[in-house]
């Protein structure tokens, strides 16, 4: 599956703190239930999308919902039933605009005593990209519409250059002046306002999904490593790779040693009950998740061992939507053709 390009961020920022640092940070997957719950519905009829470039939030629709586990893609020409929705989308706003100005001034050269300033001028470029795009989801059974929405994506992009050769300059020294529109070419690098324009299409498209079918996040889990128990160390790296059984046995072989280890430090056995705890949290066992985690506290006193419970209970309620969103419904549930 495409990771998104903040998990991409994500995973930068996981890589640059989690070296020589007792903390170590883990990109987790985790699985997030839909906005809407179509269960026994799971079969989408892609109706009309209107509106400039409609098509191209279209095809990004069509190819998310044909390689979804979770639904079916009905073509308009194939019959509705119903199990099936009817998806409609507009699009009302689709723009890129390029904002290009100039200012005259006085720049810096050299320093110390050589330090002078001499006639400049700076350029800029800003390019604002804004898409606009509504949906309807209506029961082919009722003809209820199950959810309007509007979605609306914006960005923002700058540019810059400095011109200390300034050719119209106006003889201007010392002083700062904001042109509006520009004195000469703007030389400014550009900006592509259709590539912005497309990052908005994906994000649109993205959203829309993770309204009507659960959707992989990723998130940063938090592990704590000590030297005086290596089970630890080796348990976060199954983490990493995502083998959580091995991961809490080697956590749980760490418990074992510090529980039957007198005089172990209270920060030490916190991080053996922080750690098992998050395997737990990952692994779906929140009740144990809770327990592992409360404990920690009750060790160390430690506040920042009570701030994840609230992740717990999220995690918790997501679960129990994505199992209601994705079991299949009883016969007496289904709906009578």
């Amino acid at each position: 599956m495409k990771i998104s390009a903040r998990s991409i961020l994500q995973l930068i920022a996981v890589a640059m703190l989690t070296s020589a640092c007792s903390t170590v940070r883990i990109l987790v997957p985790v699985m997030r239930p839909a906005e809407v719950n179509l269960r026994g519905k799971s079969e989408i009829v892609l109706g009309e999308f209107t509106g400039p470039q409609a098509d191209a939030i279209e095809s990004r629709v069509k190819e998310a919902i044909a390689a979804s586990k979770y639904l079916t893609l009905l073509g308009r020409d194939q019959k509705s039933n119903a199990m099936s929705v009817l998806l409609t989308g507009r699009v009302d706003t689709n723009q890129a605009l390029e904002n290009p100005w100039q200012e005259n001034a006085q720049c810096q050269v050299g320093s110390g005593n050589n330090k002078q300033y001499i006639p400049c001028t700076h350029h800029h470029r800003r390019m604002t990209a804004t898409v606009g795009f509504g949906f309807d989801l209506v029961d082919n059974q009722t003809g209820m519409n199950i959810k309007p929405k509007r979605l609306e994506c914006t960005r923002m992009e700058e540019t810059h250059f400095t011109d200390t050769n300034p050719v119209n300059n106006n003889g201007i020294v010392g002083l700062v002046r904001a042109i509006k529109g520009t004195e000469g070419p703007n030389r400014a690098p550009p900006i592509d306002g259709s590539r912005m324009l497309a990052d908005c299409h994906d994000e649109v498209a993205a959203r829309l999904m993770r309204t009507i079918a659960p959707w992989e996040d990723h998130v940063i889990a938090l592990f704590r490593k000590d030297g005086k128990l290596p089970q630890l160390e080796m348990g976060i790296e199954y983490a990493k790779v995502g083998d959580w059984n091995s991961a809490i046995a080697r956590f749980s072989d760490a418990q074992k040693m510090a529980d039957s280890t007198p005089g172990l430090n209270q920060n030490t056995i916190g991080k053996v009950y922080w750690d098992l705890g998050m395997a737990y949290l990952y692994t779906s066992r929140f009740d144990e998740a809770v327990k592992a985690m409360q404990h920690a506290y009750e060790v160390t006193h430690d506040a920042e061992y009570l701030k994840e419970l609230g992740t717990v209970e999220q995690m918790k309620r997501d679960r129990e939507k994505l199992l209601e969103q994705t079991s299949e419904p009883a016969k007496s549930e289904l709906p009578r053709s």
